[in-house]
């Protein structure tokens, strides 16, 4: 009995989970529909209009009565959990039959019929009786939304007859989808179940009749009579007769009868009447409960409610469109409409803000309307605007104390320019293109005019100021007329292409402009780019990735790279200078020879320490000089590093960088390490990295006079503890050298090295299992606390 109690109570605590642990099922939408969960008929596959008087056989062998249990409208849901009661004397709970609902693969949580609990031995809910029947089940969200399906089906085994035993939902139940406590759960994932109604039905396996009106609710002004609703009197169980009709309004005010007041009924032939609502000007407004009852003879009454509504008598504000589009160039309308509810009548002045948004121009064409009984009347709004945008604009609506607002969105449509940035560079005599874009702001169709010759402007840019006009350029664009089609989800588009021909050296703007729209109302727009009318050019490309180093009384030899640009044809003399007599250049080549086919040529300088040269860092100039070239002379400049060595023999590490700086354990370091060779001689190394006193990569290198090589070894930080180290680089001497004070360098930043986060916190399911075995645990205590209780009981 112990692991018993406990399945149940672990079920329960399911329950309680669907809303205590939202992460764990998918959240429905965040704005709710408000379905109903009703009880039918098996032929009814929606609710119907009020509760039914659903037919049924007499008792007997193997008698059996089926109820659906519907849910109409409603949102978005994974389970459920309903509880319903009867007459067990005349209905007596017997099982339950999971619907068609599309919940996926579905668990049975709680199966309590009559009392019973079908999943286990324990016992069922305090609210559960042998009068009810619980149901709970949960699965995956439904697709889709509005959900209209069949939740189960109930099953009853008839034990006596009856002409009408309500079956109804059990009450008493805390965080239901239905007010009063009624016990209708429909979950969807969050902590809040979908609010629902609920509605009863009635069995009957006796000769007796059912009231079925047209409408389970209507709306009637003050001073209307309607006569709307019909009531169906079917006959049930082969019941013929005479049912007498009445209709009575809780609270009393509106007038309500039904004709005719009895009707005559047999199998196969139902009786008909007419409701009649006669609602007078002193009705007070508010909700009413028409209650239509039924007699036959010594039979029990049979009724059945529709909720009658007496509107306030007031009007609607309606802006057609609401969100208005329209072009800069023309005006936008929508039509303001006011209609009468509850029979309104009377005159209501319409108003826009004092202030309206900046370049918004908005007017009524008539403010002040009339308006008559269940009437209608209109008036228009007119808007322009002198900048595209989107705005909001208020309207209100007034009529002594009512007041109402309605807000229309209005969009103004434009097109805009647009060109691709930077500056565009033309070689003098030819010819470039630039393509300027026509865009619509939004979804929008518009002919724009763009790019004639009068539409552009040429300005030359100078150190001293700007002329304008210019003809230092020729510019014309090969569409002028260009139509923007937007369709589908997709706005349109279209360009003109712009040839620039440079006819004189220097810097321009251009600018092109565009037009819509027509004499009236115009929109312009313009674009502007940045031309360079430029001869080929050439450029000079020295090392930079390196330090150039030379010993006293030795040599090093550098390669000086002249590249031509825009197919320069030229013959570039090269000249060297450096910034100390001591130190001498020579050229394999003065001259530097560029053809648009070999746009390159390679000078090899060769730097020249005497032995008489003092220790430092020098500056080479190389100078070129072309004919046709702008501009024709070009100089380039780098520095070199004059070193002394009193032995043949001398390593140095000249630089020491670690990246990233700072790392989380398991993580990978780069140390970059720069080695020299300042002596005089060839020479094998081996390059080590040194994190604190550990070495942890090393590398070998083969260095010529005065070369210096960059090497790079990866540090793996996995088995080191967290904090900073110090990261240095080092070579060993090699055979006689004698100066190794600087064979060892260490960067002047450590790196940081920190502790990874394995807190089992962060993982993201650890917080929504903790809850689930919280929940579970604290049923399992339950049921060792009920447990003992239990056996002293029985004995």
């Amino acid at each position: 009995m112990k692991k018993l109690s406990i399945l149940l109570l672990i079920g329960l605590a399911i329950i309680s989970g669907l809303y205590s642990v939202p992460g764990i099922i998918p959240s429905a939408h965040a704005a709710n529909l408000v379905g109903k969960v009703c009880l039918a008929s098996t032929s009814d596959t929606v609710c119907p209009v009020t509760p039914p008087t659903i037919p049924g056989p007499l008792p007997g062998l193997s008698s059996f009565f089926l109820l659906r249990v519907l849910v109409n409208s409603s949102d978005s849901l994974n389970g459920w959990d309903i509880t319903l009661r009867t007459d067990h004397t005349v209905l007596n709970p017997a099982g339950v039959q999971i619907g068609t609902v599309n919940i996926g693969t579905a668990t049975e949580i709680v199966k309590c019929i009559g009392g019973v609990n079908k999943l286990g031995a324990s016992s069922c809910p305090s609210t559960d009786s042998v009068d009810t029947l619980h149901y709970a089940v949960s699965g995956s969200l439904t697709p889709s939304r509005p959900v209209t399906d069949l939740l189960f089906t109930a099953n009853f085994t008839i034990v006596a007859n009856s002409a009408n035993t309500p079956i109804t939902f059990q009450t008493g139940c805390t965080g239901t989808s239905v007010l009063g406590g009624v016990c209708v759960a429909i979950f969807n994932g969050s902590t809040t179940p979908d609010p629902e109604t609920s509605q009863t039905a009635k069995f009957s396996n006796q000769m007796y009749f059912d009231l079925v009106p047209s409408a389970g609710s209507l709306e009637v002004s003050k001073g209307d009579i309607d006569l709307t609703v019909t009531v169906l009197v079917p006959s049930l169980n082969s019941f013929t007769g005479t049912v007498n009709l009445g209709v009575s309004s809780s609270p009393v005010g509106p007038t309500v009868s039904i004709i005719p007041n009895s009707v005559t009924i047999a199998p196969g032939s139902d009786g008909l009447a007419e409701l009649n609502v006669t609602v007078t000007k002193t009705v007070a407004p508010g909700p009413y409960t028409l209650n239509i009852t039924g007699t036959s003879g010594s039979l029990p009454q049979n009724s059945v409610a529709i909720q009658l509504a007496v509107p306030t008598p007031d009007f609607t504000l309606t802006p057609t469109p609401n969100n208005l589009f329209f072009n800069i160039t023309v005006s936008g309308t929508s039509n303001i409409t006011i209609s009468s509810v509850g029979n309104f009548n009377g005159t209501v002045t319409l108003s826009l803000p004092p202030t309206l948004p900046q370049g918004l121009n908005a007017s009524l064409i008539n403010p002040v309307l009339k308006l008559s009984s269940k009437g209608t009347n209109m008036t228009r709004l007119v808007a322009n605007s002198t900048s595209a945008g989107t705005f909001t604009l208020n309207i209100t609506a007034t009529s002594g104390l009512l007041v109402h607002t309605s807000k229309v969105k209005i969009t103004v449509l434009d097109f805009f320019l647009h060109v691709n940035p930077g500056v565009l560079n033309v070689l003098n005599g030819t010819t470039a293109t630039r393509v300027v874009e026509v865009n619509p702001t939004s979804f929008y169709n518009v002919t724009v005019t763009v790019g004639k010759p009068d539409m552009i402007y040429i300005d030359q840019i100078l150190e001293n100021g700007i002329i304008a006009p210019s003809t230092g350029l020729l510019v014309s664009c090969s569409l002028n007329v260009l139509k923007i089609t937007s369709t589908g989800n997709t706005n349109g588009q279209n360009s003109t292409n712009c040839a620039i021909t440079g006819q004189a050296l220097g810097d321009y703007i251009v600018i092109v402009t565009a037009t819509s729209g027509s004499s009236g109302r115009t929109s312009n727009h313009a674009v502007s780019f940045q031309v360079a009318v430029i001869k080929p050019s050439y450029s000079i490309r020295l090392p930079t990735t390196s330090v150039t180093t030379v010993s006293v009384g030795s040599s090093t030899s550098i390669n000086v790279v002249i590249s031509g640009n825009h197919n320069l044809a030229d013959n570039v003399t090269i000249d060297l200078s450096v910034s100390t007599a001591s130190v001498s250049l020579s050229q394999n080549t003065t001259k530097a020879l560029l053809t648009s086919t070999s746009p390159n040529a390679t000078i090899l300088v060769t730097i020249t320490a005497s032995s008489t040269a003092q220790s430092g860092t020098y500056t080479l100039t190389v100078t070129g000089t072309g004919k046709f070239s702008n501009p024709p002379v070009i100089t380039a400049s780098t520095q070199f590093v004059v070193v002394a060595t009193t032995s043949p023999q001398d390593l140095e590490v000249y630089s020491v960088a670690p990246s990233p700086t700072s790392v989380t354990i398991g993580d990978d370091v780069t140390i970059t390490i720069i080695v020299r060779n300042i002596g005089k001689l060839a020479e094998n190394a081996t390059v080590i990295a040194i994190v604190g006193d550990q070495n942890i990569g090393t590398k070998n290198v083969t260095l010529s006079p005065g070369q210096n090589v960059t090497v790079t070894i990866t540090w793996h930080t996995s088995g080191f503890s967290g904090g900073a180290y110090m990261i240095g680089g080092k070579v060993p001497g090699v055979s006689g050298e004698s100066i190794l004070s600087n064979n060892i360098l260490r960067s002047a930043t450590p790196v940081s090295l920190n502790a990874a986060n394995t807190s089992i916190l962060s993982n993201p399911y650890t917080i929504p299992a903790i809850v689930v075995a919280a929940i579970i645990l604290v049923a399992g205590g339950l049921a060792l606390f009920f447990l003992p209780r239990r056996k002293i009981q029985s004995t």
